[in-house]
């Protein structure tokens, strides 16, 4: 069963529990999830961007893959223990 299917059947199955999805754009394939009891609505992501940046003078560029292997998703709290320790994307050296 897919996640979405998984989630839809329980609330289904869970009277006054509804969910909130966050994925970055509506039809991603995986998202972050937040389980809203009672029609509380308020849900604050922590998510945030990382830029990273690589010499395209000594590297071809990383694929999108490249980037989803190794950063999926970053959670507010994990942005600088990443951005202090990501040394590669793929098999291209990062910039700090």
């Amino acid at each position: 069963m897919r996640c979405a299917a998984f989630v839809q059947a329980l609330e289904r199955m869970n009277d006054g529990v509804s969910t909130t999805a966050y994925g970055g754009y509506e039809d991603t394939e995986r998202k972050t999830i937040a389980f809203n009891i009672h029609d509380v609505m308020y849900v604050n992501f922590p998510i945030v961007p990382i830029a990273i940046t690589y010499n395209e003078k000594f590297s071809k560029a990383p694929t999108h893959r490249d980037y989803l292997g190794t950063v999926m998703y970053v959670s507010e709290e994990v942005t600088p223990f990443i951005a202090e320790n990501l040394d590669q994307v793929g098999r291209v050296t990062v910039a700090k």
